[in-house]
């Protein structure tokens, strides 16, 4: 990898998309439900129990609670009947007062509820409130994910053949590839079998950079690859100009104009798609200068023989 891809800004990765990136790398997550056998038991935490702080009662109910205990008939022991007397002013006394309490609730809650309603009212006026207090919050723009599939192969561990279709290659396709590989002495001693890669490979996730989250699934596919020893040097596509998939992976790709991908710092050669290859005889013609010169960089620079163009004919 360049040092320009590996300094590339990558946005902040969530769960979901590290999960992404891991089984594009080959990968197996898992999560331990058993103690294993002979392990030290995990500490656990014991958190001490905070008790909630007692809520104050507001002065009001204090007050009512006061009367209510003052009025509320106790029991006592009976006595004799007194002389009887006029009604003191006092014996009435907790009931008036809980009156007065009750005649002032009523009046100060319409007054309060004008208070608060009128701060709401002037903050809500447009002339009085600041423009950005009152403006509805842009949302950002949906993005959705880039799209493709491909079927990767290497040859020798160090070319990588990318077909951009959502099928492996069927038999006369596979034919079609030995028999374009050996028209122009491309002899590979391993030829691996064809690994399916499909972006997005988790559906419905949030997307916030399509390019940069495709790019870093490529480079995580390509990451877990060179773990059995792969070492890309060539980048060999196969794909139709007109297919969204194929646009979507020079897009990710990064091409410059020498053919040169400044994501994976290597060259790549485009070649029409294998299915149009096998129905146009034209198509096969006009790949042929290039196919000789893509031979040429396998064997390095010098002479080298050249096969006959009938053999990429027979080949279908």
């Amino acid at each position: 990898m360049t040092q320009r891809a590996s300094a590339m800004a990558v946005p902040q990765v969530a769960a979901p998309q590290q999960l992404q990136y891991l089984d594009a790398m080959g990968i197996t997550t898992w999560t331990a439900r058993y103690r294993i056998p002979n392990a030290a038991e995990t500490p656990a935490c014991e958190w001490p129990e905070v008790a909630p702080a007692p809520v104050a009662e507001p002065p009001v109910q204090r007050l009512h609670s006061l009367l209510d205990d003052t009025s509320a008939p106790r029991a006592v022991a009976p006595t004799p009947a007194p002389v009887s007397a006029p009604a003191s002013p006092s014996a009435s006394a907790p009931g008036r007062m809980r009156a007065l309490l009750d005649a002032a609730n009523v009046e100060q809650a319409p007054q309060a509820k004008a208070d608060v309603s009128a701060p709401l009212a002037r903050s809500e006026t447009p002339s009085s409130a600041p423009p950005h207090e009152h403006a509805p919050a842009e949302s950002a723009p949906v993005q959705q994910a880039l799209r493709f599939t491909l079927q990767v192969a290497a040859l020798d561990d160090r070319w990588l053949v990318v077909l951009v279709q959502p099928q492996p290659p069927t038999v006369p396709q596979q034919r079609l590839l030995s028999a374009l590989w050996s028209s122009v002495g491309i002899r590979a001693e391993h030829v691996s079998p064809f690994i399916d890669f499909q972006w997005p490979m988790i559906e419905g996730l949030m997307v916030e950079s399509p390019v940069i989250e495709a790019q870093q699934g490529i480079k995580a596919f390509l990451d877990g690859r060179a773990r059995s020893g792969l070492t890309p040097q060539q980048l060999v596509v196969f794909g139709a100009d007109d297919d969204d998939g194929m646009k979507a992976l020079m897009q990710v790709l990064a091409l410059d104009a020498a053919s040169q991908s400044s994501l994976l710092g290597l060259p790549v050669w485009q070649a029409p798609s294998l299915t149009t290859l096998m129905s146009s005889a034209q198509a096969k013609a006009a790949l042929w200068p290039q196919l000789h010169a893509l031979g040429r960089q396998w064997q390095g620079a010098g002479d080298m023989p050249v096969a006959d163009e009938t053999t990429i004919e027979d080949a279908q």
